[in-house]
């Protein structure tokens, strides 16, 4: 298994929460996921995850949009 990598987008305004999540999947490696915390549902990003192959979850929480990031 791989590392769990954390990133909170809560606080960032458009189109920072893209730019930063952009950079960590560049870390991403086989078995890491990346967990973002957000205030919104990501909506924009899911198709572009998809397209780029990678596979995720996502969930409400009650602190927001909690997006599990994985190869």
């Amino acid at each position: 298994m791989g590392k769990v990598i954390k990133l909170d987008v809560r606080d960032l305004e458009p189109p920072q929460p893209l730019v930063e999540i952009s950079r960590k999947l560049e870390e991403l490696g086989e078995g890491d996921i990346l967990e973002v915390l957000g205030s919104r549902p990501f909506r924009h990003l899911l198709p572009k995850l998809e397209n780029l192959g990678f596979k995720y979850t996502l969930e409400e929480i009650p602190e927001g949009y909690l997006l599990r990031i994985y190869k």
